[in-house]
């Protein structure tokens, strides 16, 4: 692994709350783990799902090579599906400034070409991914920088894989209220690979 390793545990629910990190001088095993398997069975009514994590690696243009572990606190949601009659939707959603995901998949009844996979493990064409670490926020907001390979989809177990790259930094994003007092200097995301996992219990 190139750059700088670090290992980064973040523990955070939602959009900006405040986490706390510990470094190590070598990234975790679980950053090369895998998505969890599971069913495809959409749900037709609105979930919260209570307990999940995320485990990815990202490398920046600065030359640093970070793992980063994210596990939303007790009593948080980190997974969400929204279902109306005309679109369902995931989102897990969980970091803070210092390193964070928000990975969002939505089919719309009306538009085949966003349709849930129907077998897994499955690649969806049309996720977004927004990617916090070290204190910079990255999102692919054209949906065209990251693939997300769907592995469950079910009212009780979401979990998928993804790779992104060529991601431009952005200057405010969803976890960047708390944010660090000297972030990262980087303008781009080389590359990022990881995976998530939310769950109803």
């Amino acid at each position: 692994m190139s750059g700088a390793a670090v290992m980064m545990t973040v523990l955070a629910c939602g959009s900006g709350d405040e986490g706390t990190a510990t470094t190590a001088a070598s990234p975790a095993s679980l950053c090369d783990g895998a998505a969890t398997a599971g069913p495809v069975a959409v749900p037709t009514d609105d979930v919260t799902m209570a307990a999940g994590e995320a485990h990815f690696t990202t490398t920046l243009d600065d030359g640093t090579t970070t793992c980063v572990s994210v596990t939303p606190r007790p009593g948080s949601e980190p997974g969400e599906w929204d279902v109306s009659s005309d679109e369902r939707e995931f989102e897990f959603n969980s970091g803070d400034a210092k390193a964070g995901l928000i990975v969002t998949i939505k089919d719309d009844s009306d538009d085949t070409d966003d349709d849930f996979p129907s077998t897994l493990p499955g690649v969806f064409p049309d996720a977004f991914v927004g990617i916090q670490t070290n204190g910079v926020y990255f999102p692919d907001g054209f949906h065209t920088q990251c693939t997300v390979t769907v592995t469950a989809l079910s009212a009780d177990l979401v979990s998928a894989g993804f790779r992104c790259a060529d991601i431009e930094a952005m200057t405010d994003g969803p976890f960047t209220e708390n944010a660090p007092a000297t972030p990262s200097t980087a303008k781009k995301l080389v590359k990022a690979e990881g995976w998530f996992v939310a769950r109803k219990n």
